[in-house]
């Protein structure tokens, strides 16, 4: 029998990660080593996600680090590893999260550098469950963290299933 985990479950693990690990960590994401969708869950909508098809929780601990403490924003600059990764010292004017798509907010460096982002962006999806050419694509996200991707390509199953909308075409 196969194991489900609830989308609270799933949800609560990954917000101990928040958005940043997932383009940061190098070791495999616990959240998504487990989870599975219930057939009961909503379809997916798009415009709730953010571009790479994560649902940030409101508590992640970047995204806390916002408005927190010089303490805790360099709790999460040392967390996610952004002096390691790219090279930048800490500033605690530098460590914040908004999401990725939130339009009117500057964008940490994670998300500058987001590939996957980037692509959404310029190819005006709301999410990677639009894109025809999810299950091929090999962005450093998706290499990275391959349970993540194919937890998207589930999303991206359900979404066609349950709107019987066309996946975009990109060329």
């Amino acid at each position: 029998m196969e194991t489900i985990s609830s989308r609270r479950t799933f949800l609560k693990r990954c917000s101990h990660l928040g958005v940043g690990c997932l383009l940061l960590c190098s070791h495999p994401l616990p959240a998504f080593q487990e989870q599975t969708e219930k057939k009961d869950d909503p379809p997916p909508d798009p415009k709730k996600l953010e571009y790479c098809g994560y649902n940030c929780p409101d508590d992640c601990e970047m995204r806390k680090a916002s408005t927190g403490s010089v303490e805790e924003k360099k709790a999460a600059f040392d967390k996610w590893k952004w002096e390691e990764k790219f090279g930048v010292e800490f500033d605690p004017d530098i460590v914040f999260c908004h999401t990725c798509k939130e339009e009117n907010k500057p964008k940490n460096i994670t998300i500058q550098k987001c590939t996957v982002r980037a692509c959404a962006v310029e190819r005006k999806l709301e999410s990677c469950i639009e894109c025809q050419k999810l299950g091929e694509c090999q962005k450093d996200l998706w290499t990275n963290f391959p349970q993540f991707k194919e937890h998207v390509i589930n999303l991206q199953k359900k979404y066609i299933e349950a709107t019987g909308k066309k996946l975009i075409k990109m060329g």
